[in-house]
């Protein structure tokens, strides 16, 4: 299953779909945020992945 949430009603939806909750299988969930939203860790997760040159 895989899906996209730009808001945490679309969030809420997908993750309390049966699909998500009992499939069997990979669930991955596309999480759509401002850059601004991002949690600090993330942020220096990409960081350091730009100064790598990667």
């Amino acid at each position: 299953m895989a899906a996209r949430a730009s808001t945490s009603g679309e969030l809420m939806e997908i993750t309390s779909k049966d699909d998500f909750k009992y499939g069997s299988g990979l669930r991955m969930v596309e999480i759509m945020m401002e850059q601004m939203d991002a949690p600090v860790i993330l942020k220096r997760l990409l960081e350091s992945y730009s100064a790598s040159g990667s």
